[in-house]
């Protein structure tokens, strides 16, 4: 639970950013890879809300570990890339890539088209807003250190 409001902004614009890349990622697959395309139905409505729950998995760790350093905004980037950049990739290659991929080899065009296509995207946008495009936010706009005399309080 992030309780600083000006971090709980910045992971809002990134589910935001996540969940729009997907939405515009599967109108370009549509586009391009031809045969069936994705249509919104109830199948595809349940990725996007999915969605939205990962790109919070994706993200929230790094924030949290930049809302509990010291130093300077980019220091403090830095730090939770470094502590926390490694789990979030374990989780990435462990739980979702390995099972995306196996949605891909189903013979189905509801797995291949539904799941495997969208998982697909939802794994690459979250990585790269997660891991490239949040600590770069946070070194240069990230909420402030909040200390109360000598001591640092995680808000």
């Amino acid at each position: 639970l992030i309780t600083n409001l000006y971090a709980s902004i910045i992971m809002t614009g990134l589910v935001a950013s996540t969940t729009w890349g997907l939405i515009g990622l599967v109108w370009v697959w549509n586009e391009r890879a031809g045969g069936f395309g994705t249509e919104i139905n109830a199948v595809s409505v349940v990725n996007l809300v999915m969605c939205c729950g990962l790109a919070v998995e994706f993200s929230i760790h790094i924030m949290t570990s930049f809302l509990k350093a010291t130093g300077t905004r980019k220091e403090r980037a830095k730090k939770a890339l470094i502590e926390m950049g490694s789990t979030v990739i374990t989780g990435i290659m462990t739980t979702k890539l390995i099972g995306v991929i196996v949605l891909g080899l189903a013979p189905s065009k509801v797995f291949s088209l539904y799941y495997f296509r969208m998982y697909l995207c939802i794994i690459g946008l979250g990585f790269i807003n997660g891991l490239a495009i949040q600590p770069i936010l946070l070194s240069y706009i990230g909420p402030p250190t909040v200390t109360f005399g000598n001591k640092k309080v995680v808000r």
